[in-house]
């Protein structure tokens, strides 16, 4: 039986599937499988020859060290005997489609020679001659144990990372809420001290007055951009199709003061249909257009929005001739109240690209900006078109 074991080996197979008999041709097969077969016994993963009954013929060391035998044990084993009787319907649905089909891939349950199952990832081939007879079967196999530990460890911190952004977000949202009645009695005793003792404070007093009126505005508006940014991942429930082009003109309305007052221009190319959640789309494009108006020392800003299809995203474009930023400032401008500027020069918290970020995560796209100091921005950001109807 040891010396019938020996005789299968990669070249002997494959000479019979050749079907060669010329002492020549035989010679130059064998020596160019004997470069293969010293590739396969080195190979990573498990590689077997079965026939069709099935009864394994060959096998490298990889394959019969991840099922804790000898290469020589494994010979005219039978390779049902190597699958989890649990599984053993799937693998056979699998060898199934390899006779009819030509080959199948996918993972299944593989036992050790002591009974320990493991998962495996299997790619199974029909081997024929040269009279397309099949002949055999050859498998590939991979141990897949420490992906699947893996995919279980990511899962689970895949989960706790969505616990602590939910507690996150009930936190920041009760604070927010919790801010605000001191803030109202801040602003509303100001108030009150501005004008019942405006004759008894000096210039010094009004001025301080004036900061604390200041300040107190500034951290209402934070408040607000801090609840809407909680508010984000839990608004895309109601998904509905819309128009980008009218909801663009919408914007255009509602920023026609700044527009004005800057002698602007916004300029709207052909937009596409998408179903999204339109509050915040419409958030996400007025933060963007609002910026380019903003950070703009233009004689006359502009901002031109455009789209097109990149692959299976739409790619939105929101192009400005502002001020621009420079290359190391381009990734921290989505971080959370980054302002790059003073208050005296610019107004606003730095919360709305951190707000826009949320959003176009939240849709499945990314965002990112190209700039350069005095030459403008651009602001790139995709939306997958699988939830997109264009029209």
């Amino acid at each position: 039986m040891k010396d019938k074991k020996k005789k299968y080996t990669i070249a002997s197979l494959w000479l019979r599937r050749k079907g060669l008999r010329g002492i020549t041709d035989r010679k130059k097969v064998e020596e160019e499988l004997r470069i293969l077969s010293s590739a396969v016994e080195q190979a990573i993963d498990g590689i077997a020859i079965y026939d069709l009954e099935p009864k394994l013929r060959y096998v490298n060391n990889a394959f019969a060290r991840m099922h804790g035998y000898s290469p020589e044990e494994m010979i005219e084993m039978n390779v049902e005997n190597l699958h989890d009787e649990e599984r053993m319907d799937e693998y056979k649905r699998g060898i199934n489609q390899v006779k009819t089909q030509g080959s199948w891939m996918g993972e299944t349950r593989h036992l050790k020679k002591d009974g320990i199952p493991f998962p495996a990832y299997m790619s199974v081939t029909l081997l024929k001659d040269e009279k397309a007879k099949p002949i055999g079967i050859v498998s590939v196999c991979r141990d897949i144990t420490e992906r699947k530990r893996a995919e279980k460890e990511l899962k689970k911190y895949t989960k706790e990372l969505e616990r602590a952004n939910r507690d996150l977000e009930d936190f920041t949202s009760r604070v927010s809420h919790d801010l605000k009645a001191p803030l109202l009695t801040i602003q509303s005793f100001t108030m009150f001290l501005m004008e019942d003792y405006a004759d008894t404070l000096d210039e010094t007093g009004r001025e301080y007055l004036d900061k604390v009126k200041e300040a107190a505005k500034r951290m209402s508006v934070q408040i607000e951009d801090l609840l809407k940014l909680s508010r984000v991942g839990r608004k895309f429930i109601e998904m509905e199709t819309v128009d980008l082009n009218v909801l663009l003109e919408e914007i255009k309305s509602d920023l026609s003061a700044r527009i004005d007052e800057r002698g602007g221009e916004v300029v709207v190319g052909k937009l596409p249909h998408v179903s999204t959640q339109r509050v915040w789309m419409k958030e996400l494009f007025t933060n963007l257009i609002d910026n380019g108006l903003k950070f703009n020392k233009s004689e006359k800003p502009g901002v031109e929005v455009s789209c097109e299809e990149d692959g299976k995203n739409y790619q939105f474009k929101v192009k400005d001739n502002g001020i621009g930023l420079e290359e190391k400032y381009q990734a921290k401008i989505f971080n959370l109240f980054e302002t790059l500027h003073s208050q005296s020069d610019y107004e606003g918290t730095g919360a709305g690209l951190a707000i826009c970020k949320k959003i176009v995560e939240e849709l499945g796209g990314a965002i990112w900006v190209e700039s350069k100091t005095g030459e403008g921005s651009t602001f790139f950001f995709t939306i997958p078109r699988n939830c997109s109807h264009n029209q």
